[in-house]
């Protein structure tokens, strides 16, 4: 019985591990070419108004050229 609490303990703990690492949404960002519209701040604030407001499990990531 007290292995059984103890497996059950272990994989809620493992289940709410796997969904907190899940919830980051990856957006890359286009390597500016000299323009504005590829400048950093530009697309990250495109990308906040068109999700209606900054979001917590957005990750901007760089791309090399």
């Amino acid at each position: 019985m007290r292995h059984l609490k103890l497996e059950t303990i272990f994989t809620a703990v493992f289940l709410l591990a796997a969904s907190l690492y899940g919830q980051d949404v990856v957006v890359p960002l286009t390597p500016t070419d000299g323009t504005a519209a590829t400048h950093v701040n530009t697309q990250i604030l495109a990308d906040t108004v068109i999700a209606g407001g900054f979001q917590a499990n957005r990750v901007y990531e760089l791309q090399r050229d």
